[in-house]
């Protein structure tokens, strides 16, 4: 074996140079996401490697994060821990519905029918609707932008043409 880290060093009892020992104790991590890559991999069939390379990279990013998941949901107590494919599922899930709007609203001009309804559930109750955490923190048209004026002010997308 060859390193820049370690020269030839002291032996272990089985003479191993102590590069073969370094690595022996610390190849568990490799291991480990290797295995877990492989349990629920993205299969692409594409013989370009540039695309091969980038789900790797994705399905190594998934299984580091759920490493770390795991991880601070025992430091918290959590009972219920998502299992990898679980947690794949809901990245895909939650990737998938950034940035559409919720079923509640609906698009078009309000028909008279549904302005008397808003009006008789306003009269009722004030129930604050929020959309899930997913769609809440994912940062698609949530941040104020600035208008380019001295006096910063804060206007949504689609009114600030100018």
């Amino acid at each position: 074996m060859a390193s820049n880290f370690i020269g030839v060093g002291n032996t272990d009892k089985v003479r191993r140079p102590e590069i073969i020992k370094k690595y022996n104790a610390s190849m568990g991590g490799v291991d480990k996401v290797d295995f877990l890559i492989g349990l629920y991999r993205i299969f692409i069939r594409s013989r370009k490697w540039t695309l091969r390379l980038i789900f790797h990279a994705i399905d190594m990013a998934i299984c580091n994060s759920w490493l770390e998941y795991r991880k601070d949901a025992e430091k918290l107590n959590i009972k219920n821990i998502y299992d990898l494919l679980y947690f794949k599922l809901e990245i895909g899930n939650s990737l998938i519905n950034c940035g559409k709007p919720s079923a509640e609203r609906k698009r078009g001009r309000p028909s008279l029918q549904d302005l008397e309804e808003n009006a008789s559930i306003e009269k009722r109750a004030k129930v604050e609707v929020r959309p899930s955490t997913n769609v809440r923190l994912d940062t698609v048209d949530h941040l104020p932008i600035h208008n380019g004026h001295k006096e910063a002010g804060r206007y949504l997308s689609a009114l600030n043409t100018s």
